[in-house]
């Protein structure tokens, strides 16, 4: 079941428009259909976006039209989140990532993704929490 979680905070400053979410456990968050396409063309990462604020975000960027790369350690959450994302005409790709703060993974994850996104990445957020280990 879905709940409207109400407008944005601010008209849209370019036509004063309002914006509405409807967002459910199930789904996301989704846009109504005044918010589609201020993405169009654009490319996007979601890191640890295969729940929570992360899959929020991403299910949000393909409404507005960004082919967006869910990415995150757990593969069958990652294809729920792209099979959303699809269900609603969106165009996403998983990749798995397992980030531990080292410089190899964060590169590994970055030039995959560029290479789905078709060599071009316009929008990058920085989701993934990443604990570091305490020696014992």
């Amino acid at each position: 079941m879905s709940v409207s979680v109400g407008t944005a905070a601010a008209p849209d400053t370019r036509d004063g428009s309002r914006r509405f979410w409807t967002c459910g456990s199930k789904n996301g968050c989704l846009a109504s259909p005044d918010m589609a396409q201020r993405l169009q063309n654009r490319t996007a990462l979601v890191t640890g976006s295969t729940s929570n604020i992360g899959r929020a975000i991403a299910v949000a960027f393909a409404a507005e039209g960004a082919h967006v790369v869910v990415s995150g350690r757990d593969g069958a959450r990652g294809e729920a989140v792209i099979s959303t994302i699809r269900e609603s005409g969106g165009r996403p790709d998983f990749v798995h990532a397992d980030l531990d703060g080292t410089p190899a993974r964060s590169r590994t994850l970055a030039e995959e993704a560029t290479r789905r996104l078709g060599g071009r990445l316009d929008i990058l957020v920085n989701n993934a929490g990443i604990f570091p280990r305490t020696p014992r």
